[in-house]
């Protein structure tokens, strides 16, 4: 019986071994028991090295193994269970660095998808499955990129960054490849009213009030944002209400009716309906099921 405990671990950027002027961290694990699920304050591209594992994110489960590799977002949680000799290298990040030298990497599509919250549903890790080249080439970059500051001057340290996010973006498949095509054609009102939502769930948001937020007609915006986002507006931020309300189940041991309150669902009942209508459990059966596994 292997436990996944239901508190996730927050990790910072200063308990990572590198200097804490350091943006950028490569550090190499061979792992034999669970990982527990934890989340952080930066980026981490992981690579699977060797070995085998199942990786789990809010949306499940999978086998992992050498050649895949992972982006994890700050703030999403993932864990690594049933580890067999699970070689990973992690190339960590100061998220402060897509806030400013990276920044322009919003307007690439696929470098988009790798990097910022996406639409529909987004757990904040992104899956990619290496060729045999890419791979060679992605740890030709995390090679370098483990040299430290002193040997390898900034510049070069970013531009190196650059070429392993580069690689990671060429290797998408084909369905993620549609959907960063479809986030780069999202109207910039659209996009507006998406981080609305996102900055305040606890809003008792209607429709009409987001429209007029934007500067937008209520007719006009639902079906621009249908059509952007593939579902009705207060549909999306019910989505987006379940997956906050279902992280906080696993970083924090608060009462049901707590976290229900912080998303936006303050009714007990009401709050367990939706979460359900989304994941096909009630809130207690998620944080039970999620505690233990066989």
């Amino acid at each position: 019986m292997e436990v996944l405990t239901v508190i996730v671990d927050h990790l910072e950027w200063a308990t990572l071994p590198s200097p804490l002027d350091a943006e950028i961290d490569v550090n190499r694990h061979v792992l034999d028991e669970t990982l527990v699920a934890h989340d952080h304050d930066f980026v981490e591209v992981a690579v699977v090295a060797g070995g085998s594992a199942v990786h789990e994110t809010l949306y499940g489960e999978r086998r992992i193994g050498r050649g895949d590799a992972f982006v994890i977002r700050p703030g999403a949680w993932h864990a690594y269970r049933r580890c067999v000799q699970l070689a990973v290298v992690n190339c960590c990040f100061q998220a402060r660095l897509l806030e400013r030298e990276l920044q322009w990497l919003a307007g690439e599509p696929r470098l988009r998808l790798l990097l910022w919250p996406g639409r529909g549903t987004d757990d904040g890790v992104v899956p990619v499955s290496l060729g045999a080249a890419a791979f060679q080439h992605l740890n030709e970059q995390l090679d370098q990129l483990a040299t430290g500051p002193a040997d390898l001057p900034r510049p070069y340290r970013i531009a190196h960054l650059l070429l392993l996010l580069r690689t990671l973006a060429c290797e998408l498949d084909m369905t993620q490849v549609a959907e960063s095509e479809r986030l780069a054609a999202t109207p910039p009102t659209i996009t507006d009213a998406l981080r609305l939502l996102t900055d305040d769930l606890a809003r008792p948001w209607r429709a009409e009030e987001l429209a007029a937020a934007v500067g937008l007609s209520p007719a006009h915006f639902s079906r621009i944002f249908h059509q952007a986002v593939g579902r009705p507006p207060m549909a999306h931020l019910a989505v987006l209400r379940a997956e906050a309300a279902a992280a906080r189940l696993l970083q924090s041991s608060e009462p049901l009716s707590v976290v229900g309150a912080a998303v936006g669902w303050a009714d007990p009942n009401y709050f367990a309906r939706r979460f359900r209508a989304h994941f096909g459990a009630s809130p207690s059966e998620y944080r039970s099921r999620r505690s233990s596994t066989a």
